[in-house]
């Protein structure tokens, strides 16, 4: 029997990490037959976002739907009147309209919100937790976003239809949190499915040129909230480049964390009173086309980060075949394949003598765009096995 899932696209530019997710767990659905022939995929966002989805929307079966436009009808405000009534969220009054106009048997990912979603929404739910980075470090959140991440994951211990966490590493901080050993947590990790024609395409060069990057170089691509510990790759690049002047690193992501305000600038004055600027490209968002070619380019991928759910960073470097190197936390330690090596991700000499090994060894390997088509199966397939349950 055929059946009609939501996904929710409500993600933005201000985490990129969500809008990947999304679309890596689509396009790994779609790559598993019985998914294919079986479900009819909606996506749920503004117009505005609808554009980082154009690649899935040329499958017949995939659909997206603005918020601007269900906005308008008549069925819509009905719902939103009713969760006035009750104090409700205003996307639970977009997904009751959705649900009942497009017969949807799965919202997700679901995150229930206050006492209006026991019976019909929750019933139609599956959850997702991306990481429980406040509990390991919650000196990076503010007291009340802690309070409301807490709360959010909480009602979802209690609540939850179904559960996808993205790796074994966030399952065990789960069921140690809230001690649910519930048998309807389901870990089903994601893989990179970029855009085969942009990974075959050879456009290193220009994309080169047009960021203004000379040789070889290293390639961090991280939002910079503090918690992805670019200063450990800053303070490793000073120590590097004092024995090899060669040495560059090139960064890619938005250039904002809303929860430190001060940290952009703190990173910039390093800069500067290191004499780094020569050695240092930091490029702030680039379309991905641009970041596929620049990684492709890299002598290697680092990834410094202190917490990860399941890192898209490291699932893109292996699908193109790159080296990376890694700071040592176990869930890297779970994504991790041949051409990883790790780091302490405080120990900013044992990067830079780790830099400086990588470098003199540098040469791009060969792309290896089938290990995310096999991945994709597998794990399309353990999501389309869930939802039969």
């Amino acid at each position: 029997m055929k059946k009609n899932i939501l996904f929710l696209a409500n993600y933005d530019k201000g985490w990129m990490g969500g809008v990947y997710y999304v679309k890596n767990q689509i396009a790994q659905l779609l790559s598993y037959q019985p998914a294919r022939e079986n479900l009819t995929i909606y996506l749920y966002g503004s117009g505005e976002i609808a554009a980082e989805y154009k690649t899935l929307l040329k499958h017949k079966n995939v659909h997206f739907i603005k918020a601007e436009n269900i906005r308008k009808k008549l069925f819509y405000r009905l719902c939103k009147l009713y969760r006035d009534e009750l104090d409700r969220d205003i996307l639970d009054a977009d997904l009751m309209y959705l649900a009942v106009r497009y017969r949807i048997s799965y919202i997700f990912p679901y995150f229930p919100k206050g006492r209006i979603n026991q019976r019909f929404l929750l019933k139609k739910s599956i959850s997702w937790i991306p990481d429980f980075q406040h509990v390991h470090y919650p000196q990076f959140f503010s007291k009340n976003e802690y309070r409301v991440r807490e709360r959010e994951f909480y009602e979802i211990s209690r609540k939850h239809n179904r559960l996808v966490l993205s790796s074994q590493d966030a399952c065990r901080d789960f069921k140690e949190r809230y001690h649910n050993d519930s048998k309807r947590v389901y870990v089903i990790p994601f893989c990179s499915m970029l855009d085969k024609r942009d990974v075959m395409k050879n456009g290193i060069r220009q994309i080169k040129e047009k960021y203004g990057i000379e040789g070889d170089y290293f390639i961090v691509c991280n939002q910079f909230w503090v918690h992805k510990n670019h200063m450990i790759v800053f303070e490793a690049l000073s120590r590097a480049v004092l024995r090899d002047k060669h040495i560059k690193v090139v960064c890619t992501g938005n250039m904002q964390d809303y929860r430190s305000r001060k940290y952009i600038a703190e990173v910039r004055n390093y800069i500067a009173a290191q004499g780094l600027e020569e050695h240092l490209f930091l490029l702030g968002l680039v379309p991905k086309y641009d970041q596929i070619q620049l990684m492709k380019g890299a002598v290697a991928v680092i990834q410094p980060s202190l917490f990860e759910g399941w890192g898209t960073v490291l699932e893109d470097a292996k699908t193109l075949g790159k080296k990376a190197l890694l700071s040592d936390i176990a869930v890297h330690h779970e994504q991790a394949d041949r051409l990883c090596t790790f780091f302490d991700p405080h120990n900013a000499e044992q990067l830079a003598e780790l830099m400086r090994q990588t470098f003199s060894e540098a040469g791009v390997e060969k792309t290896r765009y089938h290990y995310s088509l096999k991945s994709a199966v597998k794990y399309g397939k353990m999501f389309y096995e869930m939802i039969q349950q």
